[in-house]
This record gives C-alpha cells, sequence and structure tokens, in this order.
C-alpha cells in the first residue's frame, strides 16, 4: 500500500484538475454514497471526527438510517446487511434508463412501483454498486456547498482500484462519463467526471474498491490533530523531516480515506 500511496501522491499533486459545470451523465446527477455499517453509533462517530456531521433527510430512521455532509460528499449509514459501498444518482427518467442500459448490455436489477420503476441496481465490471432512484427523491438530500471538509481538506475523488483500468473506463465512459486525465506513469490510472463527481480509476490491488481521497497544502498539520484526536492511520508517509505528508485512516465499517499533503 505504502508504494501506491507514494506512486498516488506524485501522480495526483501534480494534476491540474477542475470540474466543469455539472452535466448530468447518462444516470442522472450524482447524489450520496450509500455505506453499510453493523455498528452505526460508531461509524457516525468515526466521520464526525473525520468532519462530516448530520444532516436532516426524510429517509434517516433512529438507529437504522443517517445521512452526513463534509461541504463536499453526502454519506448515508445504514445499519443493514446491504451491499456497500453504493454510488447514489437521481434519474429524470428511471424506466427509460432501465431500457437505455439493456440496450448498451448492463444487467440491472429494478424495483417496480406502480406502472415505473422504484429503483435500479447495477455494478460495474469490477463490482462497485451503483443505484439510480428518481430524481425527485433524491432532491431531498441536502447538496454540498463546496465548501472544504474542516478536518481532511478538499475532496478531489473516489478512488476506485482495480487491475483493469481500460475495460473499467470503457464502461463508464458508455454511462456518459468522460475523460479528465490518464496516464500510464508510474502506473495507470485515469480520471472521468460527469462534472458533479470525479471517479479515479487506479491499477492497484492494495487499496479498496472505493476511498475518498482528500488533498490539501497543509494536510500534515491536519494529519498531527487528527492523530491528536485519537484518529490512527492504517498507513502512512513521512517526510525527511519526520513529520507526516500523506496518511490512511479506515472507518469501522471499512471505508477509507485517503489524505495526501498538496493540491489536485
Amino acid at each position: 500500500m505504502k508504494r501506491f500511496m507514494i506512486a498516488v501522491a506524485l501522480v495526483l499533486t501534480a494534476t491540474t484538475f477542475s470540474l466543469r459545470a455539472a452535466e448530468p451523465s447518462l444516470i442522472g446527477t450524482f447524489s450520496r454514497v450509500q455505506i453499510a455499517t453493523s455498528d452505526l453509533s460508531a461509524s457516525m462517530a468515526w466521520y464526525v471526527r473525520m468532519g462530516f456531521l448530520p444532516v436532516k433527510t426524510p429517509m434517516d430512521r433512529a438507529d437504522s438510517v443517517v445521512t452526513l455532509s463534509d461541504g463536499q460528499a453526502v454519506i448515508t449509514l445504514v445499519n443493514a446487511a446491504v451491499p456497500s459501498p453504493v454510488l447514489v444518482f437521481g434519474s429524470q427518467n428511471v424506466k427509460g434508463l432501465y431500457d437505455t442500459l439493456a440496450n448498451i448490455d448492463v444487467k440491472v436489477n429494478a424495483d417496480v412501483r406502480g406502472p415505473t420503476y422504484r429503483e435500479l441496481r447495477f455494478t460495474s465490471p469490477d463490482g462497485i454498486y451503483l443505484l439510480v432512484r428518481p430524481i425527485e427523491e433524491e432532491k431531498s438530500i441536502p447538496r454540498p456547498n463546496g465548501t472544504p471538509n474542516v478536518m481532511c481538506g478538499r475532496h478531489t475523488e473516489l478512488s476506485l482500484g482495480t487491475m483493469r483500468v481500460k475495460r473499467e473506463r470503457a464502461w463508464w465512459q458508455d454511462l456518459g462519463f468522460s475523460i479528465k486525465n490518464e496516464d500510464t506513469t508510474p502506473y495507470h490510472f485515469c480520471l472521468l467526471t460527469d462534472g458533479s463527481v470525479v471517479v479515479g480509476l487506479h491499477d492497484e490491488r492494495d487499496i479498496p474498491q472505493l476511498s475518498f481521497t482528500y488533498f490539501a497544502t497543509d494536510m500534515r498539520e491536519r494529519i498531527a490533530t487528527l492523530k491528536r484526536l485519537g484518529m490512527t492511520p492504517v498507513e502512512e508517509i513521512q517526510a525527511e523531516d519526520g513529520k507526516v505528508d500523506h496518511a490512511f485512516f479506515r472507518s469501522p465499517d471499512g471505508t477509507m480515506f485517503m489524505l495526501f499533503t498538496g493540491n489536485q
């Protein structure tokens, strides 16, 4: 994992990246990440220490569902044995999307509600779960205001570990995502976006399938603060002066946060 951290730091620190105005992809507008947990209180406490705060939504239920935001990303914690993590999108036409996905050979599981579909569930070639719901229902989720996470800095991408970047890239492109940056040095990576979320495909076995990536020029101070608060990295890289420049943190539910010093 340390080799991967060094490579990502070198690649992404040198990457100039900015999102264009949001243009919904084929599957609609990105809304949030749904994460399953067996201990809602422990997971929620962990995310709060990482800079997330609860936001009220109609779907939240005491002891079973809670939604949090850090100003850039929205996470819904679900106390249930369900697939996780899941990227959730809102679509204007779920029924039409079902037919469109079938035409591009995406296998979809659908829940029916009346004459239409309540939600669509499918996975990427490397097993990333996606959920599409009617945009009217996802509009109840507060939109991030873009303020950097007070603890972690600027959220730059959702990083996906894959050994088949080309296959995974082609699948996301079929959904309407466009390539913002791609290279094979020091390893094959590809950043894609729909204008509202960045999906980073990284050719590496050592990271979880989905991780939150953050950058900040003062990240070493942020990491030191998190450690003083009792947050223990699962991996870190020290600079020549002995201070930690980059660190990985893992939540109780297994979600990885990758914190890097620099600009992306």
